[in-house]
């Protein structure tokens, strides 16, 4: 009686490997970016998005002691406060989110050109654009490997 059955070979390295090379993605793509430029942004989104976490928190238990008041004005004035306050900072959270994220995009974004069709090797591209350049394996197109 068998104990351990294997279907079929299902290593993820290689599945991504193989989708790489499908979608034209340089192998070196799946190690991270970790420019300071990308160390600071991701780190401000990741802090914008906490705050934000807390803020909808707040947003739902200022509900909850509305809900609860039982009719006390007192209650329900602070309840409105802490609303109000916690909709106008997520409002602040979001308009911060989307700034950092135009900045990073029109700060570093580096322009994805097409330029050589037909190209037979990485060889080629290097040559004409210098390195971080490879040749597409399905398009023959070059193309700027993005991970440097």
């Amino acid at each position: 009686m068998p104990v351990l059955v294997w279907a079929q070979n299902n290593d993820p390295f290689k599945q991504a490997q193989n989708l790489s090379a499908r979608l034209d993605l340089p192998v070196a793509s799946k190690i991270a970016n970790t420019t300071p430029t990308n160390i600071i942004v991701n780190s401000i989104r990741y802090f914008l998005t906490f705050v934000g976490l807390i803020l909808v928190v707040s947003i739902m238990y200022a509900g909850w002691q509305w809900m609860s008041s039982g009719g006390e004005a007192e209650k329900i004035d602070k309840a409105k406060g802490r609303l109000k306050y916690s909709i106008l900072g997520l409002a602040i959270i979001v308009s911060g989110y989307a700034i950092v994220i135009f900045v990073n995009n029109t700060m570093t974004v580096t322009p994805r050109r097409d330029v050589i069709t037909n190209c037979n090797s990485n060889q080629d591209c290097i040559n004409k654009f210098g390195p971080h350049w490879y040749c597409g394996r399905n398009t023959k197109n070059c193309l700027y490997d993005y991970s440097h």
